[in-house]
């Protein structure tokens, strides 16, 4: 986990997709990141997976974080806002590097190429 933030409206589908690094999405809202990791950091989420209620029994959690958004219980929240204090800042620090940094992702079809 990198970011802590809140949404600020209802989830909207799009008409048009937008493109990000290499992948699709297909709904919007909008939102205000309140705290970020630097690039690369943040919270391990591997090792809370099991005492967190978001991924309550499921073997296959990694795959939840596949979609945009996930909902939290407030007691996950606050296990995640607890560990990510420790390594975030104000967002304006970090983000430019995000920027100058990120990079597409790679597809199946690209790297068989």
């Amino acid at each position: 986990m990198i970011a802590l933030g809140h949404v600020l409206s209802e989830v909207a589908e799009l008409e048009v997709p937008i493109a990000i690094a290499g992948r699709e999405f297909t709904r919007d809202c909008s939102i205000a990141i309140d705290l970020l990791a630097p690039y690369l950091d943040g919270v391990e989420l591997a090792p809370l997976a099991e005492r967190l209620d978001a991924f309550a029994g499921s073997t296959a959690w990694g795959m939840r974080l596949r979609r945009p958004l996930l909902a939290l219980s407030a007691r996950d929240a606050k296990l995640l806002c607890r560990r990510l204090d420790g390594v975030a800042a104000d967002p304006a620090e970090a983000q430019p590097t995000y920027l100058a940094r990120i990079r597409p992702i790679a597809t199946l079809g690209r790297q068989r190429g």
